[in-house]
């Protein structure tokens, strides 16, 4: 068996060797830490004098330009009303007391002259008399018209607190040095703002104009007054290439401190912050002799457990090996878990180590830095996550440092920018929150960060759209305020600012019973609380004392509703009514004296009244019925131009045709023909004759007739020449329908109405109703006219289904040459016949129509007992003679119908066309002759001229005049010149025939 070999050193050697190895590792773990701990000592010192520094900066910034516009203001307002007027005027030393207490920090607004006296203190009013010409800022403004001018610091000769001096130059109009308008900043608040700074005991904060003067420092003694500082390490750094940095040096006091010094931006002032060295190390050397005790009983302990300490069993190790194994893999898999949650989440999430060196990254932080987790591995927070201000662009505080040293949960503040790795940048809103372990130990930092871009644009426009409506409610000149349910104001506009003298800034939260007695306000509220519980607006009106009176106001309150319609305040645009009341007021009293004299003159101008009514209404009467005639007239002069020729040539169609059926009795068909040829010339020479009456040129022989049968042959004829298309309905009901009228009116009335409805439908067809029926009209009736008389009328109505009218053309459907209709395709004197022989018969005539839906004409005629019926019994044979007739007519077809009817009826007969060949044969043999016959209208002479002629040579010679129309002759007329007999032509043979009898028959009875 192989001997073992001794060991080298006993083992007090090894002891002692490992005992030595301990303690020098003791000392130098001390040594190690305590130079840890002292660098980082100041570090926090210079971190912590930075961000102080800076808020210093800040600080100082906002109280100067604050003061200045303030200033601004003031100086403005003073240059407008002058000197004089200002501090004459205790408002306006009331509105320099408010703008003081607007000061960003407690102080006091002066007013000097330009001799440096005393003329107004914020403080009190009226303002004691002192100068202030010793004062550092008074010469340069004076005398180098510096603007702006910021003065050491001071204590005040009224207030007696140590102050700095922000002052502006007043100039007047030609640029003349006025005096000044200055603020003393008390630095009574910098001591808070030193005490919540808490950087540590003996701490400073301090602030140098940048010739060395001292603006403010706190703690502040009186002995650092009127001095300036050049001399201090602090006036040598280079300001231009490095505005901020830290130093140790000694400071004004003599003490040495770590100072920390920033360049103000665009002000010539130096603001720094100081902590005393031995201050900073104070708990340095007290953890060093700490560690020193604890690594002296670490070694001792060492020592001991080194005596003691025995070798574990395998058994132990084992154990312990696979407890370690169980609790890596349950680590790797809680790592595991832990870094896939933080992937999926919608927030960019970083995590380091307890260095602030970066160990994760997710997806979203990949995106939002640019930076890829391969890239950021274990790199410091700083280089990856690099974030600024997005105002001041100045370096954020990083919050994993914060977190590091806080060991708390931080929050970004607002404007922060991240810069990505490609230099653009991000708006972000973040928080850090520490990682601890099972012992509550940081191991690192988790960082939580998310892009604001779009909730800073929506922020941006919802700050837009809340001064757009401010500039409009700001805009009017009424007076306008939103409240919340509570009463409460949430803004008011700039008019509502001047009528209180508040702000709206210094309304806003306050209430009714804030600015007004509890029962004006009680008052204003229940109209508010109305319109809130109701949601309904609400117009009334209110009053209200103001400083220049009692005014009334016309409010309009409406409920304010959000997006879910849920009611959340209420709004009010007043409008001052004061001035409408009182001109209200004054014109009730003087409406009050008018009525007294309008009363006495009531009656005479009722009375004038009605006289010029009536006046008037004659005076229409009058115009109506003459531009009636003229249109009458117009279509009578028509009338008559046609009626004469028109005539003369039917008289010779009559008269011819009814020869032509005496000769061809054996020809029965011819015969039918030439009847209808009779029928349409009759019904022709009716047309003329109906003209002649409408236009008050002739008139009809009227008889009681029966509108029944005449009704039902009018429809048959009708028939025939109405389009298959529009059905016709025939609807009689009437008991009696007897009226006093010739069958020739009826039938145009229903003749024009019919076809009239008839083009309404021709498009597209429809329904024809005609009904007759009676009815009973009152006076009460609502379809009487004042010429219509109340009694018993048959109605007759004619309906369609076409097109129908619009009441502007139904206003002029019986007007004369009215015609919706294209040129050739309508006279216009369809409808205007109808009203004409409508209102001669004493009746009436009404239409409806609506457009699309069809007309109604209802026409309305007096009735007449049945018994009044002429039943004449028809001439069937024409009356003859022996005697000797002379017959003339110009138109030699009448003079051959003449002679030719004449002669059939067995009469001897001489016919000519010249009236005086004919007077000739007249005077060579008046005796041959029993009878004359002569037309009117001839070229030589008229038949009434040409009779006169022959009454002379044989006075009592029957004579017959014929005419187609003259205006210048009349059966009166006639009758008066001698004529036996006047004939209208055109006239059938029996009527001819009868005519010629009847006046031979007269004579020979003589």
């Amino acid at each position: 068996m192989k001997e073992r070999t001794p060991p080298l050193f006993s083992s007090k050697v090894y002891l002692i060797s490992i005992l030595s190895l301990l303690f020098f590792l003791d000392l130098f773990t001390l040594w190690y830490t305590s130079k840890l701990d002292y660098d980082r000592t100041l570090e926090r010192a210079r971190l912590v004098l930075q961000q102080t520094s800076t808020s210093l900066e800040e600080r100082v910034k906002r109280t100067v330009i604050a003061t200045e516009a303030i200033l601004d203001n003031r100086a403005q307002r003073i240059q407008e009303v002058g000197i004089k007027a200002t501090i004459a005027s205790r408002k306006e030393w009331e509105d320099f007391r408010k703008a003081a207490k607007g000061l960003p920090d407690a102080g006091s607004l002066w007013l000097l002259d330009d001799k440096a006296n005393l003329l107004l203190d914020s403080t009190q009013y009226p303002s004691q008399r002192m100068s202030f010409a010793e004062r550092e800022y008074y010469v340069p403004q004076r005398d180098k018209g510096i603007e702006l001018y910021i003065g050491p610091m001071v204590k005040g000769k009224i207030t007696k607190k140590y102050s700095f001096t922000i002052s502006r130059r007043l100039n007047g109009k030609d640029g003349k040095f006025l005096g000044i308008v200055l603020a003393a900043i008390e630095t009574d608040d910098f001591t808070n703002f030193l005490r919540n700074l808490n950087i540590g005991e003996g701490s400073t904060v301090t602030v140098f104009r940048t010739d060395g003067a001292l603006i403010l420092r706190q703690p502040m003694q009186d002995e650092y007054l009127g001095k300036t500082f050049l001399h201090l390490k602090l006036f040598s750094m280079p300001f231009d290439k490095s505005p901020s940095g830290i130093y140790e040096s000694s400071a004004i006091d003599g003490i040495s401190r770590l100072l920390a010094y920033r360049k103000i931006q665009r002000l010539p002032l130096l603001a720094a912050t100081g902590i005393p060295v031995d201050s900073v190390l104070q708990g340095w050397r007290t953890r060093l002799k700490a560690n020193s005790l604890i690594a002296t009983l670490v070694f001792f302990v060492l020592i001991g457990l080194s005596l003691i300490v025995r070798k574990t069993t395998s058994r132990e190790e084992k154990e312990r090996t696979e407890e370690l194994s169980e609790l890596n893999t349950s680590l790797k898999e809680s790592e595991q878990r832990w870094a896939t949650t933080l992937a999926s989440i919608g927030d960019a999430v970083i995590a380091t180590d307890d260095a602030g060196r970066i160990t994760f990254m997710n997806t979203i932080a990949e995106e939002l830095t640019g930076w890829k987790l391969t890239d950021a591995w274990m790199k410091p927070i700083l280089e990856v996550f690099h974030i600024v201000n997005e105002k001041t662009r100045r370096e954020v505080e990083n919050p994993v440092e914060k977190v590091l040293r806080e060991g708390m949960i931080v929050g970004l503040a607002n404007h922060t920018i991240l810069v990505r790795k490609d230099g653009t940048e991000v708006p972000i809103d973040d928080s850090g929150a520490p990682i601890r372990d099972s012992y509550g130990k940081t191991m690192g930092v988790v960082l939580v960060f998310r892009d604001i871009t779009e909730r800073r644009q929506a922020e941006v426009a919802l700050r837009e759209r809340e001064r757009l409506l401010q500039d409009v409610i700001d805009g009017s000149p009424s007076a306008i305020f939103l409240k919340d349910l509570d009463g409460k104001f949430l803004t008011i506009n700039t008019r509502l600012e001047k009528m209180l003298g508040m702000t709206r800034e210094e309304l806003k939260g306050k209430t009714d019973y804030d600015i007004a007695p509890k029962d004006t306000a009680d008052y204003w509220r229940s109209h508010d609380m109305k319109v809130i519980e109701t949601g309904q607006a609400l117009q009334i009106e209110e009053v209200a004392d103001l400083e220049d009176g009692r005014h009334i106001f016309l409010a309009n309150k409406f409920p304010l509703v959000d997006a879910n319609g849920k009611t959340f305040g209420v709004g009010s645009i007043s409008h001052d009514i004061t001035e409408r009341k009182r001109m209200e007021e004054e014109l009730r009293r003087s409406r009050d004296d008018l009525e007294v004299c309008v009363g006495e003159r009531t009656e005479e101008l009722r009375s004038a009244y009605e006289d010029l009514k009536k006046e008037t209404n004659e005076r229409t009467q009058l115009e109506d019925a003459l531009r009636q005639s003229q249109k009458m007239e117009a279509v009578g002069t028509l009338a008559g131009g046609i009626a004469h020729d028109f005539n003369n040539m039917l008289a010779a169609i009559i008269g011819f045709t009814e020869m032509a059926v005496e000769d061809t009795q054996d020809r029965p068909e011819v015969v039918r023909s030439l009847q209808n040829v009779l029928k349409s010339s009759m019904r022709a020479r009716d047309l003329i004759k109906q003209i002649l009456i409408f236009s008050r040129k002739s008139s009809y022989d009227r008889s009681p007739l029966s509108l029944t049968p005449l009704i039902k042959e009018t429809i048959q004829f009708l028939r025939a020449s109405i389009p298959t298309t529009i059905k016709m309905d025939l609807a009689i009901t009437a008991s009696s329908d007897t009226i006093l009228a010739s069958p020739v009116e009826v039938q145009q009335i229903l003749m024009n109405l019919a076809t009239n409805a008839s083009l309404a439908m021709q498009e597209r067809g429809g329904t024809l109703e005609i009904a007759l029926s009676d009815i009973d009209f009152t006076p009460e009736s609502p379809v009487l006219e004042l010429d219509v008389m109340p009694g018993e009328y048959v109605q007759l109505t004619v309906k369609d289904t076409g097109i129908g009218m619009t009441p502007d053309v139904m206003k002029r459907v019986f007007e004369p040459f009215f015609t919706t209709r294209e040129v050739g395709k309508g006279t216009g004197m369809g409808l205007a016949v109808v009203y004409g022989i409508v209102k001669d018969l004493q009746g009436t005539i009404t239409v409806e129509s609506t457009p699309g839906s069809g007309s109604t004409f209802q026409v309305f005629l007096p009735k007449v007992q049945a018994s009044a019926l002429n039943h004449e019994a028809d001439t069937t044979q024409a009356a003859k003679g022996t005697e000797r007739v002379l017959f003339i007519d110009d138109e030699p077809m009448l003079t051959e119908w003449g002679r030719t009817t004449l002669t059939r009826l067995g009469y001897k007969v001489t016919a000519v066309t010249d009236s005086k060949q004919a007077l000739s044969i007249f005077s060579s043999d008046p005796s041959q002759f029993d009878l004359v016959i002569t037309d009117h209208t001839m070229p030589s002479m008229t038949g009434v001229q040409f009779s006169k002629e022959l009454l002379k040579i044989k006075p009592g010679i029957p004579i017959i005049l014929c005419t187609g129309h003259s205006e210048t002759v009349s059966p009166d007329i006639a009758r008066e010149a001698g004529i036996k007999e006047y004939l209208m032509k055109p006239m059938a043979r029996e009527e001819f025939a009868q005519a010629v009898r009847r006046v031979l028959d007269q004579k020979a009875r003589e």
